[in-house]
């Protein structure tokens, strides 16, 4: 489990959109948590590379809007 502090149904629609699939954490009233399961190295260090990618461009706005 990991907090993404952001939003994490936006989060994992992100990583849908690059071939990840993650499980947000939504029905257990966490909003911004994530379980990612352990795969084999490859798969791992591909997920690690696409979350790295994600997780800058859904930063919450300073704003708070």
């Amino acid at each position: 489990f990991f907090d993404s502090l952001r939003s994490a149904g936006d989060f994992n629609q992100a990583l849908l959109q690059e071939g990840v699939i993650l499980r947000p954490l939504l029905n257990y009233g966490l909003p911004t948590q994530i379980r990612m399961s352990v795969g084999l190295a490859e798969e791992n260090a591909y997920a690690i590379e696409k979350i790295r990618k994600i997780l800058p461009k859904l930063l919450p706005s300073k704003s708070g809007v």
